[in-house]
C-alpha cells in the first residue's frame, strides 16, 4: 500500500487530512505535515523525511502550492527516493487517494490524484442550473 504524506503552509495538511477521514475513515499510511511561518525549509526537510521513514515503502506527496517551499522540498526528496509529488491537494483529491487499493502503484496513485483533483474542482451552481432545465 502506498504510504500518502499531506505537506501545505499552515494547519491546511492536517485539516485536510482530518476531513478526509470524516468521508473516507481513518488512513492507515497517511501522515499531515504544516510548514510553520517560523520554519526554513531545513526544518521542513526534516519533518518530512521522518514521516517518510515511518511510513516507509513508497510514498506519494500531495503538497499546496508547485512552487512552494513545501513542494520544492517534497519534490527533492522525490527524486532522491524515487517518489511521487502531486500539487493542488484538495479534499476530492485526498479522499480518492485514501480510498486506492492496497495493490496500486505509487504511479497509479499518483493518477487517481491528478484525475480526481482536476474532477473536483466544477461550477456547482452551473451543474444545477443544467439539471434544473432538462
Amino acid at each position: 500500500m502506498v504510504g500518502l504524506v499531506v505537506v501545505a503552509h499552515g494547519g491546511l495538511a492536517a485539516s485536510l487530512l482530518e476531513s478526509a477521514a470524516l468521508i473516507a475513515g481513518e488512513p492507515e499510511r497517511a501522515a499531515a505535515v504544516g510548514f510553520g511561518m517560523e520554519e526554513g525549509p531545513d526544518a521542513l526537510r526534516e519533518k518530512v523525511l521522518a514521516e517518510v521513514e515511518r511510513l516507509g515503502g513508497e510514498v506519494l506527496f500531495l503538497v499546496d502550492l508547485p512552487g512552494g517551499t513545501p513542494s520544492n522540498v517534497c519534490a527533492r526528496i522525490a527524486l532522491e527516493r524515487n517518489l511521487r509529488v502531486v500539487s493542488g491537494v484538495n479534499l476530492p483529491m485526498l479522499v480518492e487517494v485514501l480510498l486506492v487499493g492496497e495493490g496500486e502503484t505509487l504511479d497509479g496513485a499518483a493518477r487517481v490524484a491528478l484525475e480526481a483533483g482536476r474532477d473536483g474542482v466544477i461550477d456547482v451552481t452551473d451543474m444545477i442550473r443544467k439539471q434544473d432545465r432538462g
